[in-house]
């Protein structure tokens, strides 16, 4: 969360932590790996723990929408995890 007042840090490719989490749970539940670069600016701006909760909410609401379906079971939560 950004403090009031505050732009959130951008990365060298216009994307905000945020924004990376997104792009990361992108493709088929999975994720896509990310660039050594993109993770040392992580690091570098403090912004691990805003891309943790993006990543940590969308796979709550993906968890969510699944139980919804009936489709939710501890074998699918262990395939998210194994990102």
């Amino acid at each position: 969360m950004k403090a009031a007042g505050r732009r959130p840090a951008i990365g060298r490719d216009g994307m905000t932590a945020s924004a990376i989490g997104r792009r990361f749970l992108q493709s088929d539940g999975v994720g896509e790996d990310l660039r050594l670069g993109t993770t040392r600016w992580l690091l570098r701006m403090n912004q691990v723990s805003e891309f943790a909760r993006t990543v940590e909410q969308a796979m709550d609401n993906r968890r969510k929408r699944l139980t919804e379906q009936g489709l939710w079971t501890r074998r699918k939560f262990q395939e998210l995890l194994i990102l």
